[in-house]
């Protein structure tokens, strides 16, 4: 097909002008063409057609009063390939710029590309200069990390905050990914990671051991480091365990079950405290004594450090946690770069 330049004045004569715009719609070829002879002249028409001088519009743009006229008829002659004997200004008034019905049709469409260009100006000084990270997580890593990634973020960019969204419930796993993926959030961390695909990338970081957890009060402590659950359980039946709600089916909780099951130390419903999230169950592990619970040595970390919580080695130790952060394979965020870096940095020390 010939550009459709070539031949509309032409074919004007022959088909009604709906009929015309369906046949010989704007390709490619003439878009590219429109924007190298009409765009680079269309500030100049607008400033003189609102200002109506065209000594007036020069001075605002710091051109001649020549330069504007001429960029006028460059626009004139460009349309002139597609319509016959464009004409964008009153020449009967030629001491004001006056536009036509067509320079006003024109002027209107400066104004909505204007209003794009400064749209999409603010678009990319947020994308560039911005310091918001909107990462969706679940606790753990961020209970551990959080802070720590968050003081170094903000010794790199000024600006930097984070805009934290904490995700848990059935199919944790995907609604992060699903986050990620259509533009809610830039960053998004999950144990069990789920396989991506481009434009997503998953960076897997170092697994952690499950452990057998205790509140510090608890009356019959382990002397051992590593312990066996069945005996732990035989010692005292009044033991309760902490685990996730088995019908949110998330990964840890069914790996929690199985495991209790194998060990056949299996506790009844009534030893059983479900919960929603991890915080949940370390506040019960902190205020009952009388409780167990089978998380990630991640997610307890600080609280053992601190001596509130002790952590014991399972024998037969469980598979481990798995956990990794999902991000774009390429991201134009200069604030996001700084971010992945200084937690992926801390997170494997």
């Amino acid at each position: 097909m010939f550009p459709f330049r070539v031949y509309r004045t032409s074919l004007r004569m022959v088909y009604p002008e709906p009929i015309m715009r369906s046949l010989h719609p704007l390709d490619h070829v003439d878009s590219d063409w429109f924007c190298k002879h009409v765009l680079p002249e269309l500030t100049r028409f607008f400033e003189a057609a609102t200002t109506g001088k065209l000594q007036s519009a020069g001075e605002k743009l710091g051109k001649t009063r020549q330069g504007i006229g001429k960029s006028s008829q460059k626009i004139e002659r460009a349309l002139s390939e597609w319509f016959s004997d464009v004409s964008l200004r009153d020449r009967s008034h030629p001491k004001t710029f006056r536009p036509t019905e067509a320079g006003e049709a024109l002027v209107r469409f400066a104004e909505d590309v204007l209003a794009r260009m400064e749209q999409f100006m603010d678009e990319m000084q947020h994308l560039q200069n911005g310091g918001e990270v909107r990462v969706a997580t679940i606790y753990a890593p961020w209970l551990t990390y959080g802070a720590q990634v968050e003081a170094a973020f903000k010794e790199r960019m000024a600006n930097a905050s984070v805009n934290l969204r904490l995700i848990t419930g059935p199919k944790y796993m995907d609604k992060i990914t699903t986050e990620v993926r259509e533009g809610r959030a830039d960053v998004g961390i999950t144990s069990y990671p789920p396989k991506v695909a481009p434009p997503l990338a998953l960076t897997r970081m170092p697994e952690h051991p499950m452990v057998l957890i205790f509140p510090t009060k608890y009356r019959r402590l382990p002397k051992e480091k590593e312990v066996k659950l069945q005996k732990v359980i035989s010692d005292d039946p009044d033991l309760k365990i902490v685990i996730f709600q088995r019908s949110f089916d998330v990964p840890v909780t069914n790996r929690v079950i199985a495991y209790v099951r194998a060990c056949e130390a299996d506790l009844g419903p009534s030893q059983r405290i479900e919960v929603d999230n991890l915080s949940q169950a370390k506040d019960l592990l902190l205020t009952l004594p009388g409780t167990i619970g089978i998380l990630p040595e991640l997610a307890v970390r600080n609280e053992v450090a601190k001596g509130w919580l002790k952590a014991y080695r399972l024998d037969p130790p469980m598979q481990l946690w798995t956990w990794g952060i999902i991000h774009r394979e390429e991201t134009s965020k200069p604030a996001v770069r700084h971010f992945l870096d200084c937690l992926i940095r801390i997170a494997k020390g």
